[in-house]
């Protein structure tokens, strides 16, 4: 590795003695001045041949020694070369220790054959000579440089510019050192003093080059490679450089032809084969963008940046275990590389390998706590370790960090909307939802996981709407279709949600997908196929409780409810919020959570001990609801279809087994109720089993000849203004009488 800095030739020391052997014809002086202007003309065989000759005929002549170093530096520069001229000048050296241009030249030599240790001892010992070398303080500084000492480096290249301000060569590797110390600005101010001593120098161009892509001033880059490439258009890495500056101004053709400028003169340029990658990625191509990345892996293993950019590849791709794979390789090379540690946490995250992730995620923020990127995806560990709060206050700390970046404020929305949803609060989980898409609209990320949101809430028609405008844009939207698929489950279609769940293409196992197919199964009575799937859905994701508490319905819908009571433990163990596990955990032990009840009943809720049978059609669901809701946050626990009948199970001998137990009814007196079938038949049981019947008068209304011969001497509540605090403690009055 040659240096950009060639010292001045022995020419005027050798001019000072040549008189002394004017006697014979060519006398080694003779050689000498000889070999210096071949030396001037770039004839570094011719020069080697001179010198030679003074060495044959004065074999102490410490000038044609240094000569023969000289040429073999600069006329040859091979291994072989370079090995040539560090003999020559342990010779030139032996003669005279102390001579200032020997031992800088050396270090140049030394310097050359990569060892920048051994050179900076020599251009120390070249200082301590001549402390006003300006040639040994440029080598010491290029060598502290290639050491990555660049604040030394630098005071070296102060020192040497204040004895020769106009060197170039100086002021080139001053630019170099104040880029590596990320001080681009500087460093163009220097180069641009290079090229004003010398335009010609392609090398200051490319530099200069190098500088303006640090400071993002990509046209400005590409007016500096092409002042190289005219100057020097074999300059391998002006057209590299040139590419990557296209790529990052988006004109993928220009970035092409420049790299296959770069081939033409080196095939197996790696760096080449890693830019080429990077297209064929912006471009979507990812199968080329791997073969390119490979190669450029094959011909050069130690480069981070080849396995990172293959892992992120494979991260668009979904093939994780891969992309992980490759992530790690790169950390191996880069341990404190923070793009390839956040990108590695991006992709435990999607293994569900939720504390790992966020392991990762915090190690990086404590480096740089402004890294958007690693703070939002530290959130999505939190919400996938069920830390809800903690997510949503960190959520919420970042989305004032980043101010108003529309795309980060969007993506953090969402996230807090299913953090609420998976709460159990639909105001505020629809709040956000709706916030992020302001922030996005149209987002069919958002609008998926709206969907799939709401379903969990039980809130089937509304999640629909949210699923249906997703597909409408994406009709291959995986959380989309799994959010209808529930939902049609939760609407009592498990037929139409399995059909759905069958056909929702996946690039990678899902857990909702797998418990929502056995919830499918489960109302299907198909009981055996429902467990291996609450399996499958527990190991691709371990943190999902749904998956546990699905498991355990399987279980419960067996008539195995020991089995059933460890997997709704664990689900409320792994997940708090979990009200489907509570509700069916406390319908098994019989006991009162203490939970209140959501205003619109999910698919399951706490509640106590069932002492009310809620009568009502259908179509005054949401008030029965309403009414349950109430009723149980009062402390009496009720049983309502169809949430407290289990998947799997005959609804009318559920409803039958209902009445027997309750020892209180409740009637939803209604203009839909009196001439409903259902309704109608469910009061007629509770009167044969002599129950408490207890008519809500909702609306004015006639009753059905049976109605009227069942409640004619029951005690009736009028509630024609609502649901109100004196409706439920008249309710619990009539209760608690009947019981005393």
């Amino acid at each position: 590795m040659a240096t950009d800095k060639k010292m001045s030739i022995y020419g005027a020391r050798s001019n000072e003695t040549m008189v002394e052997m004017g006697l014979f014809w060519k006398s080694t002086d003779d050689w000498i001045n000889e070999g210096n202007e071949h030396i001037n003309n770039g004839e570094f065989d011719e020069a080697t041949i001179c010198f030679c000759r003074a060495v044959d005929k004065s074999p102490d002549s410490l000038v044609a020694w240094y000569g023969l170093a000289y040429s073999a530096l600069y006329g040859g520069g091979d291994q072989e070369d370079l090995e040539d001229a560090k003999v020559f000048l342990d010779k030139a050296h032996e003669l005279d220790p102390y001579d200032t241009d020997v031992l800088t030249l050396k270090g140049h030599v030394l310097f050359a054959l990569e060892d920048p240790e051994s050179a900076l001892a020599c251009y120390d010992d070249a200082l301590q000579v001549d402390p006003e070398s300006s040639a040994a303080w440029y080598g010491k500084g290029i060598s502290l440089n290639a050491l990555s000492e660049y604040d030394e480096a630098l005071e070296c290249f102060d020192a040497a510019l204040r004895i020769s301000p106009e060197d170039g060569d100086i002021w080139a590797w001053k630019g170099k050192t104040l880029l590596s110390l990320e001080r681009p600005n500087e460093a163009v101010d220097c180069l641009d003093n290079a090229i004003s001593l010398n335009s010609e120098d392609w090398g200051f161009w490319e530099s200069k080059g190098r500088a303006l892509m640090a400071l993002e001033d990509y046209s400005g880059a590409l007016d500096a490679f092409d002042h190289a490439i005219a100057l020097n258009d074999c300059a391998e890495d002006s057209w590299l450089q040139r590419g990557q500056a296209q790529i990052e101004t988006g004109d993928m053709d220009g970035a092409v032809a420049s790299l296959d400028q770069v081939f033409s003169l080196h095939p197996d340029n790696a760096a080449a084969w890693w830019l080429r990658g990077i297209i064929h990625a912006e471009l979507a191509e990812y199968d080329k963008a791997l073969a390119c990345y490979d190669r450029a892996i094959a011909l050069d293993p130690d480069e981070p940046d080849y396995f990172y950019r293959k892992g992120v590849v494979l991260q668009v791709l979904d093939r994780i275990y891969e992309s992980l794979e490759y992530l790690n390789k790169a950390l191996c090379l880069a341990p404190d590389n923070l793009a390839i540690s956040v990108k590695k946490g991006v992709a435990l995250n999607n293994l569900h390998r939720y504390e790992e992730a966020l392991a990762c995620f915090e190690t990086v923020l404590a480096e740089d706590p402004d890294l958007t990127e690693a703070a939002i995806h530290k959130g999505i560990a939190l919400a996938g370790l069920n830390r809800y709060e903690e997510a949503l206050r960190y959520t919420s700390e970042v989305r004032r960090q980043i101010g108003d970046i529309s795309e980060g404020q969007a993506f953090l929305l969402t996230l807090e909307g299913l953090c609420y949803a998976s709460m159990n609060n639909p105001v505020e989980a629809q709040s956000r939802f709706n916030h992020a898409l302001i922030k996005s609209p149209g987002d069919i990320n958002i609008l998926a996981t709206k969907g799939i949101s709401l379903a969990m809430l039980n809130l089937p028609k509304e999640a629909i709407l949210a699923c249906d405008e997703a597909l409408r844009a994406d009709p291959e939207s995986e959380c989309a279709l799994i959010g209808k698929a529930l939902s049609l489950t939760y609407l009592g279609d498990a037929a139409g949600g399995l059909a759905l769940f069958e056909r929702t293409p996946l690039k990678k196992p899902e857990s909702s997908l797998l418990w929502g197919k056995a919830l499918a199964l489960l109302v299907l009575n198909r009981h055996q196929e429902a467990l291996p799937l609450c399996d499958q859905a527990m190991a691709v994701d371990p943190y999902d409780s749904y998956a546990w508490s699905t498991k355990g319905l399987c279980y419960l819908s067996l008539k195995r409810p020991d089995l059933a009571r460890d997997y709704f433990r664990k689900a409320l163990e792994i997940n708090s919020y979990n009200v489907d596990a509570k509700r069916l955990l406390a319908r098994i032990d019989g006991a009162n959570t203490g939970i209140p009840s959501p205003k619109v009943v999910p698919p399951g809720i706490s509640g106590s001990k069932k002492t009310i049978f809620i009568s009502h059609s259908s179509k005054d669901k949401e008030i029965a609801n309403l009414l349950c809701s109430e009723l149980e946050a009062s402390g009496l626990g009720c049983w309502i279809a169809p949430r407290d009948i289990l998947p799997g199970q005959d609804y009318h001998e559920e409803i039958i087994d209902a009445i027997e137990t309750c020892p209180a009814m409740i009637l939803i007196c209604s203009s839909n109720s009196v001439v409903s079938k259902h309704v109608n038949g469910e009061v007629k049981r509770a009167f044969d089993r002599d129950t408490t019947i207890i008519p809500l008068m909702i609306e004015e209304t006639g009753l059905s000849k049976a109605m009227q011969y069942c409640i004619s001497d029951a005690q009736w509540i009028n509630a024609f203004n609502g649901i109100n605090s004196q409706v439920i403690q008249a309710i619990r009055r009539a209760v608690l009488a009947n019981r005393g």
